[in-house]
């Protein structure tokens, strides 16, 4: 769904296919479970093949909502895991087999006609080098921060959440998830500042 609340894309377990806004239709699995852009604007796959091994996967893909069979970007070398537009631009995170302990990736493109043209790479290094799971959770609609999840085995009171600055590249702790769990994520707006200035 896109911000208005419209459906653009949805699975028809009946034909097993996913179904577009506009009629076009995809055979499944469609990555709509966190691979989907949450403005309903592009979504990705890991669909791009091993030269050398047909069954595994070695890039992510890029694809309009509105044409969903022409991939806009493709990246080598790159599992992608969250995507999110916003001013124009077009964020992916994710991260790859042999880096995945100590580091994430950020490819961020901007559309350029019928393609994606990259303009930034960023390095996102875990807090610490674990082969326990670092993921993101969610990206500021707001402000130039992610958020990220650095998961603990056996302790997972300890895990922590961090904040990621896009723009100075600062890791910076909030604190550790409670003990029940729970999932991270941001507002709309500022919540806070919107109602300061609703009381001047």
């Amino acid at each position: 769904m896109n911000d208005e609340l419209q459906p653009l894309a949805w699975y028809d377990s009946g034909i097993k296919r996913v179904l577009y806004k506009g009629g076009r239709n995809d055979l499944p699995p469609y990555p709509g479970n966190k691979d989907a852009d949450p403005a309903g604007v592009y979504f990705f796959k890991v669909d791009v093949k091993s030269p050398t091994n047909k069954d595994i996967a070695i890039g992510t893909s890029i694809y309009s909502i509105e044409a969903p069979n022409l991939a806009l970007a493709k990246i080598m070398e790159f599992h992608g895991h969250r995507i999110f537009s916003k001013n124009g631009k077009v964020f992916i995170f994710g991260d790859y087999y042999q880096r995945r302990d100590e580091q994430w990736e950020l490819y961020i493109f901007e559309r350029k006609g019928q393609e994606l043209v990259q303009v930034e790479k960023v390095v996102i290094p875990r807090p610490r080098k674990s082969p326990t799971p670092f993921y993101m959770e969610d990206l500021s609609p707001w402000a130039d921060e992610a958020l990220f999840n650095d998961t603990h085995d056996f302790f997972l009171y300890r895990t922590g959440l961090y904040t990621f600055n896009l723009k100075t590249h600062e890791m910076k702790k909030l604190g550790t998830k409670p003990f029940g769990g729970g999932y991270g994520f941001f507002l709309q707006c500022d919540i806070i500042k919107k109602f300061k200035e609703g009381l001047k």
